[in-house]
């Protein structure tokens, strides 16, 4: 009897719960509620579940850094594919200042990665900085599909840079910064 109960609530717990990759394939041409996309939409939408770019905050070597991947670039790609990158560093906790950051943390970046494997960037978190009521904001601009010319901006936050089991920063849609005039600095191999 308990054996049917937890499956019956597994079964109604796994139909309401879908992730974005089984909502994809429902959808597709090859699922039960095909929208009858064309394949270039297909593939970008695929590209937007697979590739999506992720912030973490880690320790590397028990030194706290924050990692950023992305898994649709490569290191020896990264001059053809216009990478982008703004930030902002959250100086007062309180008031909620934030001011723009974005040269200062593309010239801390180094490469974590072999060249022919998903890109992983690092950036050194000081100690200082862990302790203290600090925070960074960062925006990516990125080609899901290489070749296409269809950009996404991803956004990632975090109002602590204490490190914890290498978090995952959310993904948030706007964020809490009152200005965005940050610049957007293209990342390359110069700067790695």
């Amino acid at each position: 009897m308990l054996t049917g109960l937890q499956l019956g609530g597994e079964f109604l717990y796994n139909r309401n719960n879908k992730s974005e990759l089984d909502i994809w394939l429902q959808k597709g041409p090859w699922g039960k509620k095909s929208v009858n996309r064309s394949l270039a939409e297909e593939r970008l939408l695929l590209a937007d579940i697979t590739t999506a770019p992720q912030v973490a905050l880690q320790s590397i070597n028990n030194q706290p850094i924050a990692v950023l991947r992305i898994p649709g670039i490569t290191a020896r790609e990264l001059n053809d594919v216009e990478f982008g990158v703004s930030a902002y560093w959250l100086t007062n906790h309180q008031r909620n200042d934030w001011e723009a950051w974005s040269e200062p943390l593309l010239y801390q970046l180094n490469l974590l990665s072999a060249p022919d494997e998903p890109l992983k960037l690092g950036m050194d978190i000081f100690q200082h900085e862990a302790n203290a009521q600090h925070g960074l904001a960062i925006v990516l601009r990125y080609h899901p599909v290489a070749g296409d010319k269809a950009f996404r901006e991803k956004r990632f936050e975090t109002t602590t840079l204490n490190v914890q089991n290498g978090k995952l920063l959310p993904a948030v849609s706007v964020l809490k910064s009152r200005t965005t005039d940050a610049p957007w600095l293209l990342v390359n191999s110069d700067f790695l």
